[in-house]
């Protein structure tokens, strides 16, 4: 049994999360304190914070590097070279290397058809075949 400190109320070991430097091994708070106390931290973030920190945690990049790389694109999808102001990264499930920037409807094609070059000469070739796509002959 331990005291959370944020709290103060007297819980079962169970209720804290592992932490080799708290005392008897655990956090100072309990888990369901810690998880409101993260909510509130991320609250205060501006959206900036908020976007830089997505970036950082699911691909690596940093905020200049995303700008970067929208610059270099002119802010246009690598796909349909729609404009967009936030496109969304691409990346490589596989692997986690990021191949570039696409407005949200190219990005979840992609996945969508489960990042697969075959997937996609079909849906070509459905799309010819029934006449939907006259661009292509």
């Amino acid at each position: 049994m331990k005291i959370c400190l944020k709290c103060k109320v007297l819980k079962p070991d169970d209720r804290f999360s592992p932490h080799k430097r708290g005392s008897q091994g655990l956090s100072y708070a309990c888990k369901p304190c810690r998880v409101e106390e993260q909510r509130q931290r991320r609250a205060a973030w501006s959206p900036a914070e908020r976007h830089s920190k997505d970036l950082w945690k699911r691909y690596r990049l940093t905020l200049q590097q995303y700008e970067a790389m929208h610059v270099a694109q002119e802010g246009r999808c690598l796909i349909c070279d729609k404009r967009s102001n936030r496109l969304e990264v691409d990346h490589d499930h596989t692997t986690g290397r990021v191949r570039g920037l696409l407005c949200g409807n190219c990005n979840k094609a992609i996945g969508l058809l489960g990042e697969c070059t075959t997937n996609l000469d079909r849906a070509i070739d459905y799309l010819v075949r029934s006449q939907m796509c006259p661009e292509r002959p």
